[in-house]
């Protein structure tokens, strides 16, 4: 849904979104997910609402939404709103889809789990493991795993709080259909510069993928 911005701001957004360069983490929003079902969460996956995916896990394969605990993240969408489908995922594979949930610049969001919410039956999909490592000298401060159908980055898969430090690495579970599909990765560190770069991911070929945040992967 296109924002209430004039022509000028508009054409400008579209020039930013075609290159990957443009980054402002000022213009970040923040999200904020409760959870208060009873039980722990063990998953949230975070899709661009334009995108035939679901997108990754941004939960990490070494972090847990307990019951009562909160746990926020920044999110990156080139207008001034966007649309985003969202699943939370219990221990016994019980989950909560929200679709089209739309995020509005200026507002910080807060979404809320409960219990009575978690009936939704999970998709039949399968899962590959992306490790992403630092290849850099630098922190990196937001790391976005996005589909490539998509024009929104989504969510920074590190939260609000953590930093990937140089030579760290970070793991995420992606849900894939039969066939391979495309991702684009941008990380970003602590002067917003960009490294971006696209991979594949082929289930047919291997369940798990590590791919280096380079140097080399700096956008002019």
């Amino acid at each position: 849904m296109r924002g209430k911005y004039t022509a000028l701001v508009l054409c400008l957004a579209a020039v930013a979104q075609a290159s990957f360069a443009s980054f402002d983490s000022s213009e970040l929003n923040e999200v904020t997910f409760a959870n208060t079902t009873g039980a722990t969460i063990k998953a949230i996956f975070f899709s661009p609402g334009d995108s035939d995916e679901w997108g990754p896990d941004i939960m990490g394969s070494e972090r847990t939404l307990e019951n009562k605990d909160q746990l926020s993240f920044y999110v990156h969408y080139p207008e001034s709103t966007g649309t985003f489908d969202i699943m939370a995922v219990g221990e016994g594979m019980d989950a909560f889809i929200i679709w089209d949930y739309e995020f509005t610049d200026g507002q910080e969001e807060i979404i809320q789990f409960r219990a009575r919410d978690m009936q939704d039956e999970f998709p039949d999909v399968d899962f590959v493991e992306v490790t992403v490592e630092n290849g850099l000298d630098y922190d990196i401060y937001y790391l976005f795993l996005s589909p490539s159908d998509s024009e929104m980055w989504g969510a920074d898969i590190l939260d609000e709080d953590t930093i990937l430090e140089a030579g760290q690495s970070a793991s995420f579970v992606v849900p894939v259909k039969e066939s391979a599909v495309d991702y684009d990765i941008m990380a970003v560190d602590e002067d917003d510069d960009t490294y971006t770069f696209s991979v594949t991911l082929d289930p047919g070929e291997d369940d798990a993928f590590t791919f280096t945040v380079e140097p080399s992967d700096l956008d002019d």
